[in-house]
C-alpha cells in the first residue's frame, strides 16, 4: 500500500502526516530544521490523528 502524505498545521506547526499501513503512531522532529513528521495508520481519522498531535505538543515544541 503506498504511502499518502497530507500536510497539516496544529497549533501554529506545520507538520507532514504520512498515512501507511501500520498499527501505531509515530512523531519525528528532523534536525537541523526541526519538520515535524507524524506517521499513523490508513484508517485512522483526522480527529483522531490531531487529537494524538494534541497530545504530544509540549514534547513537539521541547524537540523542535
Amino acid at each position: 500500500m503506498p504511502v499518502i502524505s497530507e500536510d497539516m498545521t496544529v497549533d501554529g506547526i506545520d507538520m507532514t502526516v504520512e498515512r501507511r499501513q501500520m498499527k501505531n503512531m509515530y512523531i519525528h522532529v528532523q534536525r537541523p530544521d526541526g519538520r515535524v513528521r507524524v506517521s499513523v495508520p490508513c484508517t485512522l481519522s483526522e480527529k483522531c490523528v490531531r487529537d494524538f498531535i494534541t497530545s504530544h505538543m509540549e514534547w513537539i515544541r521541547k524537540n523542535r
